[in-house]
């Protein structure tokens, strides 16, 4: 499913990360204070009354109160209770990893059932990406002047995957994988503007340098393309557009990679689809790159 103005959408719906992304630039400098804590040690924060919290950030209970107002929380213990939530789902891997051994009877069962659990994920995904979702994506893979692609630790890998798809068949398609570290990919995004377009990847756990950057970007309008999980990560937040993929591994909870490769090439496949010159394109990589070709 991809999501329109994301930032528009109804705070309820989203997690404490992303909501604290979404409100961020407008938070006050002790507000901020308080939310960097938070997106730091969300557990340390949890476990915590109000009173410890503040007391190690430095700030007063009065701001803590207005911050989980700001990020749309009814109050104290609602906020707790959602931290508490965001842990217990980040930490199903573990659980579901003691109990797969419970559910399969051989080794083939779990392999069998790893690959069934990835074909799912994607007929899943489907009934949630309509071909209004794909076309608007593709439009803006297109049209834009320039695209980077941000990825950090399995999804750097994804992303470069993905840039290097889209470069067969478009000029100009970057990520993060080369760019050593969060503070060289900001370097190589400071001249992107409205005409670009950032593709950002997080599946759970988000990593902080991506939801920074599309932060960075989108602060400098740059239009982004967020490829994630549910309306809870994030992305959601801060990104233009999402597209939504059912991604979870069947017998640890953790992200289905193959899943989210699956849905690369098929973007790939629309994106030189639309392109007139595409198979032209292909051909002409394929006859440069003859010599390197094995010939046994």
């Amino acid at each position: 499913m991809l999501q329109n103005d994301a930032r528009k959408k109804d705070a309820s719906q989203l997690g404490v990360t992303a909501r604290i992304t979404a409100e961020y630039p407008q938070l006050t400098a002790s507000m901020k204070k308080f939310a960097d804590f938070v997106l730091e040690d969300p557990l340390e924060v949890a476990s915590l009354s109000i009173h410890s919290a503040v007391s190690v950030v430095g700030v007063s209970v009065a701001t803590a109160h207005r911050f989980v107002t700001k990020i749309g929380y009814g109050g104290y213990s609602e906020f707790r209770s959602d931290l508490f939530q965001s842990f217990r789902e980040g930490n199903a891997a573990d659980e579901n990893i003691r109990k797969s051994s419970l559910q399969f009877d051989s080794v083939h069962d779990v392999f069998s059932s790893e690959l069934k659990a990835v074909s799912q994920n994607i007929v899943s995904s489907l009934r949630h990406i309509g071909a209004e979702d794909i076309d608007q994506a593709v439009d803006r893979i297109i049209k834009a002047r320039n695209i980077y692609v941000v990825g950090t630790n399995v999804s750097a890998h994804l992303a470069a995957l993905l840039a290097i798809g889209l470069e067969h068949f478009r000029g100009n398609v970057f990520s993060s994988a080369g760019a050593h570290g969060a503070v060289g990919a900001a370097q190589q995004l400071l001249r992107y503007d409205e005409d670009d377009l950032v593709i950002a990847i997080a599946f759970p756990r988000y990593y902080r340098d991506t939801i920074e950057l599309v932060r960075f970007v989108s602060e400098r309008r740059v239009p982004v393309l967020g490829i994630t999980d549910n309306l809870r990560s994030p992305l959601a937040s801060v990104a233009d557009q999402i597209l939504l993929l059912n991604s979870k591994r069947l017998t640890t909870g953790q992200t289905s990679d193959s899943t989210i490769l699956a849905f690369i090439e098929a973007l790939v496949a629309a994106v030189a689809y639309r392109l007139p010159d595409a198979p032209e394109n292909e051909l002409a990589f394929s006859e440069f790159t003859l010599p390197w070709y094995s010939r046994a």
